[in-house]
Parts: C-alpha cells; structure tokens; sequence
C-alpha cells in the first residue's frame, strides 16, 4: 500500500535522483452494502487500480464484485419443528493486468495480489446454501466456478503492445467446477465436525486445451476449541 513516509520521501528526494526514478501507483475501493428486507442483503464493490486516461491504448485495470446474502430463517410446519436455510450468492470480476504495471509499483506482496485471491483474469462464481436441521445438525451445500485466462499476476500491460482490451478473458481459458456438500456436527459452541463429499472438473487445466480431468473427493474437518 502507498504509505505516507514513502511519499515524504519521494518529494524530499532530489530531482535527479530517487524523484525521478520513481513513480507512485494508486489503486482505489468504494464497496457498497443495501439492506433490502430483514433476511436479504445486497453488497458489491468496485476496485479501479487503473483507467484509460494517459492514453487510448492503455486498457482499464479494474475488478468488481457483486452478491447477495439471505440470513432470514425459513420456517416449516412440520411436526419435527422449524427449518433454517441461509443463502449466499457472489460474482466476482476482475480484468487482466490489474495489480501490475510496467513501473514494477505493483500491489503485490509475497507474490499475492493486495486484493482479490485469484489475481487477474479471473471471473469466478460461488454459490451456498445451509439448512440447518436441528439444533445441532446442519447440511451445507456449495459450489465454486471460476474462469481464468491466461493472463499472470505480475505480468503487466506494456505501451509496445498497443490497444488491447480486457473486456473479455484472455486466450484459452480455463474453466474449473467443483461442487460440495457437507453434514456438520455442533454439539456444542466450541465443537464443530464436518464430513464432506465433493465433485471437481477441469477444462483446460493451466490454459492448455485438452488438458481436462476430474475426480471425486472427500474431506473430514474438526474445529476445537478451549
């Protein structure tokens, strides 16, 4: 992130040294969140790390983000009692060269984007749904998609490359699904067990066509605590 001291010290700098050798980079977030009822909520953010303002060719470094979240219980009339289900829906959007540029004063730190976790090039779908059952039963059920063009993290967009437009992904894309459901235990407020059955697919798989697998998978989790 763009501190104050480096800043104080790029202007104390002279002329012909440090001041003219480096160049500052910003990138800002507005994210925005809409009550719509007592169990739905609406919330999505913009990020714009750069904007085709220096020159026609350059393309627009942005990213954003929109979802919904239902935390309202359903109730049921059965005999067994009342049912809860909780919602979540999120889509996430973020162009290819964001987080880079040529200068090398990118928002990158031990080689993870200071934003969203899957980098550039990216779109990516998750959807979730929790019932919970009883008391201390609950099934969740969730499923990931994402899209990923060939576009790197820390590779960034150069003048010599002319126009390019970020509008769409990159190159061969690849697309990859995975789907899971869960049974979880919580007997009690620090206990949590969870066994879980999943499906992934890859198309594909690093950008490369005909590089396709899948497989079916398995996982046990135990959340303790004291």
């Amino acid at each position: 992130p763009y501190t104050i001291v480096e800043r104080i010290r790029i202007r104390e700098a002279s002329n012909d040294s440090l001041r003219s050798l480096e160049r500052s980079n910003l990138m800002v977030s507005a994210d925005l969140s809409y009550r719509i009822s007592r169990g739905l909520t609406l919330y999505g953010e913009l990020l714009v790390d750069d904007y085709a303002t220096e020159s026609a060719d350059m393309p627009n470094r942005i990213g954003y983000q929109l979802g919904f979240r239902s935390e309202r219980p359903f109730r049921s009339n059965r005999s067994s009692g009342a049912r809860y289900i909780r919602l979540l829906g999120e889509y996430t959007r973020v162009r290819n060269y964001t987080y880079s540029v040529e200068y090398a004063q990118d928002f990158i730190y031990r080689d993870r984007p200071l934003g969203y976790v899957l980098g550039p090039d990216v779109e990516n779908v998750t959807l979730e749904a929790v019932h919970d059952i009883s008391r201390d039963w609950q099934i969740r059920s969730s499923g990931d998609f994402t899209n990923h063009g060939e576009g790197r993290l820390g590779v960034p967009w150069f003048r010599s490359q002319g126009a390019v437009s970020t509008v769409g992904l990159s190159g061969i894309v690849e697309e990859r699904r995975e789907v899971w459901s869960d049974v979880r235990w919580l007997p009690r407020d620090n206990v949590d067990l969870s066994v879980g059955v999943g499906f992934r697919r890859i198309h594909s798989e690093g950008n490369i066509l005909g590089r396709d697998r899948s497989a079916w998978l398995g996982r046990i989790a135990a959340d303790l605590r004291y």
